[in-house]
């Protein structure tokens, strides 16, 4: 899909930075201080997010250009490497809430 046009790619970076990432950063710190008792709470929050930041986002635009280049330039590989990243997201999630129902039931 190549839209040639700047603007709609402007709002849609826009949209997706503005709504997508607010929306994920909004709620993390609620979920993720919930997860972990207040005694381990900070050790395991950096535990949780930091090594996942520096491990597995940051080689991801290095990885993402690498597939690019070896399937002759489709970015199809990109779109099926983000929705395995979604479907881990959204499984995490998934076992976040059975964690957090079990914590709030005791």
């Amino acid at each position: 899909f190549h839209t040639g046009d700047e603007a709609i790619i402007i709002v849609t970076m826009i949209l997706g930075i503005s709504v997508g990432l607010a929306s994920m950063y909004a709620t993390q710190g609620a979920i993720l201080t919930t997860l972990f008792d207040s005694r381990h709470r900070l050790s395991a929050v950096v535990l949780v997010r930091e090594p996942t930041a520096a491990l597995i986002a940051g080689p991801t635009p290095a990885f993402a250009a690498w597939l690019v280049l070896e399937n002759g330039g489709a970015p199809w590989p990109v779109s099926v490497l983000f929705l395995f990243a979604a479907a881990v997201a959204a499984g995490t999630v998934l076992l976040a809430w059975r964690r957090l129902a079990r914590v709030e039931s005791d």
